[in-house]
């Protein structure tokens, strides 16, 4: 089903998959790969496929969908919204997921982008013994984390 969904959205967007490859920065045999279903893209692969492809929610959330299989599920239907299978659920509960992951990663690279408008100096992905952020900003002898996270 991802395939059908891809080759839908490249086709809207008059795309070809090695177009999609150079724009999201993997090879076209990764892309190719990812499309035909053989491996699994990375979240960030899949955040930056979805960016390049999805111009509306709708399609966003119709990728993530056929991504994960919950293309299956339709919340819309009476019969299955009031009584749904377990693996109608966990295929919900993936969609939202990655969709909630997918918000996630666009909203901290946002910040990053404005950190470096700002001309802050920062670390991303900060990590030493257990403590671990997305940004860590020092200046005059003070530490700032930031986590970064979609609600």
């Amino acid at each position: 089903m991802y395939l059908k969904v891809v080759r839908q959205l490249l086709k809207k967007r008059k795309m070809k998959a090695y177009q999609l490859a150079k724009q999201v920065g993997i090879s076209p045999t990764s892309i190719s790969k990812i499309i035909n279903g053989v491996t699994r893209p990375r979240q960030s692969a899949l955040t930056q496929i979805s960016q390049a492809l999805c111009q509306s929610k709708a399609e966003q959330q119709q990728l993530l969908r056929a991504f994960t299989g919950a293309e299956l599920f339709d919340p819309a239907a009476p019969a299955k919204r009031n009584n749904p299978t377990e693996q109608e659920l966990q295929r919900l509960r993936a969609e939202q997921f990655l969709e909630h992951r997918t918000q996630a990663i666009q909203f901290k690279r946002s910040v990053a982008r404005e950190l470096d408008k700002a001309g802050i100096a920062y670390q991303q992905d900060y990590c030493q013994g257990p403590y671990s952020t997305d940004f860590l900003i020092e200046k005059d002898g003070q530490r700032i984390a930031l986590e970064c996270g979609a609600n």
